[in-house]
């Protein structure tokens, strides 16, 4: 299972947080770190995470799948 819970403020993340088995792998501090600050904006934050993954993949989800995640969570 994976989780992802953020905050916005003026259409910004100001913090993002991965939890869940398929981010075991994942130094989250640093793929965290790169979007804080981001726009909230969906082909933005596809840029960075598919820029991360090319780094570090994650096993079993695609940046698409991520990306896709977050933005349909925006109960957050």
């Amino acid at each position: 299972m994976a989780q992802i819970s953020y905050t916005l403020s003026n259409h910004q993340l100001k913090g993002i947080r991965l939890s869940g088995d398929l981010f075991s792998n994942l130094d989250r501090d640093s793929f965290e770190s790169a979007l804080i600050g981001t726009v909230f904006d969906q082909k933005t934050i596809s840029e960075i995470i598919t820029n991360q993954l090319d780094t570090a993949p994650i096993m079993g989800i695609s940046a698409d799948q991520l990306t896709s995640m977050l933005f349909s969570s925006e109960l957050n």
